[in-house]
């Protein structure tokens, strides 16, 4: 391999010998600096000393400074984790396959919570953490319009089933006589409204839904795959669109998560219902999600049928990271059949592990260190 270099020769210190030399790129040439001068300026440099290496740089560009030997060792010292919200699927899995894996990827598996997928994946992106537990439909949205190529599957997870939750009474037909009808009926002013019972997939044909978190990308799928032109509507978790489906500013909560959802199982039957998803939609999903069914004794279900995505421990592919070979340890640690027979067995640890095959086939590229 060839060493030459292409630098431009520096100025010789008794100015440019071609007299052009000094214009190039609209620069200047200021002449020689006399001998003197130049002493006195070399002087004044000297004295400066460290005060003059703290000063502010000009041309709002921040000084560099290399991460020292103790920020090198804090920050190969763990795995960060993005997870998603307090409570959720992916917090409670980090925790039990920290508790049973840490010692295999050699430094301890940190959680960093998040809104859910779409900002967990920002992170692992802005490698500001080393994996993240991620919807799969979600990257395939949202690679339609980005480069993730640098995303790979660590080890492929639970299946994610898509949960319509909806008011368990008639609601506003959707029209905007059936709207004007609703709030002058709550004003007492009319007292009849056009209202239409919802209890299919296609009922939400046109309706506002509640999303957050990686949802809105689940959202936009099914308006591509579907044409049902579901709305979105963004907000911040559970709690909050399920009081915007209480009043009214919703139709329908889009939630997306290994079931059982810990918050759907608190929900009153007389309140709310879960629609299923079957034939044709699923059938029209076949490509993303894969047909299933939920129970929860709470809303009198028993398998229900809907379609679910895939849950994915995703990690960025860069090879020579100081995280590789701690990642290796974790996936082989949960490829052992003896790992994965206590995060199965284990009383207490979350369900979806029953659902989990490490060497399965994941949606999103394996993970492949050199």
């Amino acid at each position: 391999m060839s060493h030459h270099r292409s630098h431009t020769r520096p100025p010789d210190p008794q100015g440019p010998q071609d007299p052009r030399q000094g214009l190039r790129h609209g620069a200047r040439h200021v002449g020689t600096l006399p001998v003197a001068l130049a002493g006195v300026l070399a002087l004044a440099a000297s004295l400066a000393g460290p005060a003059h290496a703290q000063s502010t740089p000009t041309d709002g560009f921040a000084a560099f400074e290399a991460p020292s030997p103790a920020q090198d060792r804090r920050r190969a010292s763990t795995l960060l984790v993005a997870t998603g919200l307090a409570g959720g699927t992916y917090s409670a899995m980090l925790r039990e396959l920290s508790e049973v894996c840490s010692g295999s990827s050699q430094v301890p598996l940190t959680e960093q919570r998040s809104s859910g997928t779409e900002e967990s994946l920002d992170s692992l992106l802005a490698n500001e953490v080393s994996a993240a537990f991620l919807q799969a439909d979600v990257l395939l949205a949202r690679a339609q319009n980005e480069k993730l190529d640098a995303i790979r599957t660590l080890a492929p997870l639970h299946p994610e089933p898509l949960h319509l939750l909806v008011l368990d009474r008639p609601v506003s037909d959707g029209s905007w006589l059936g709207h004007l009808g609703a709030g002058l009926s709550r004003c007492g002013l009319w007292g009849r409204q056009r209202l239409v019972d919802l209890r299919r997939l296609d009922d939400l044909r046109g309706r506002r839904v509640a999303v957050w978190g990686g949802a809105r990308s689940t959202a936009e799928l099914l308006n591509a795959k579907t044409g049902l032109k579901l709305q979105p509507v963004l907000l911040d978790d559970a709690d909050s669109a399920l009081a915007a489906l209480q009043a009214r500013q919703v139709d329908a909560v889009l939630a997306v998560g290994g079931a059982p959802l810990p918050w759907v199982r608190k929900l009153d039957r007389r309140v709310v219902r879960l629609l299923p998803i079957t034939e044709p939609w699923a059938g029209l999903l076949g490509s993303v999600y894969t047909p299933t069914r939920v129970s929860y004794a709470n809303l009198d279900v028993r398998g229900l049928p809907t379609v679910a995505t895939q849950a994915v421990l995703a990690v960025r592919n860069v090879p020579g990271s100081w995280t590789t070979g701690h990642l290796v340890g974790l996936r082989d640690c949960l490829r052992s059949p003896r790992s994965m027979a206590t995060l199965r067995g284990t009383t207490g640890y979350h369900v979806a592990w029953s659902d989990v095959d490490p060497v399965g086939k994941p949606q999103w590229p394996w993970f492949a260190p050199r």
